[in-house]
């Protein structure tokens, strides 16, 4: 995930938002996600990026 985020931000991306799985919610957020949407079967979950080098 650390370089999947460090990509992303890299490439200019502010945001990334994923619909997890019910039972992956506990690890994204231990990563620094927040749940949006947490209602129904996958919960939306975003994670704010610095950009840039």
């Amino acid at each position: 995930m650390t370089g999947l985020e460090k990509f992303a931000s890299q490439h200019g991306v502010e945001r990334l938002v994923v619909n997890a799985a019910r039972d992956a919610v506990g690890f994204y957020g231990a990563l620094g996600w927040t749940a949006v949407e947490a209602g129904g079967d996958n919960p939306v979950l975003t994670k704010e990026l610095r950009t840039g080098p």
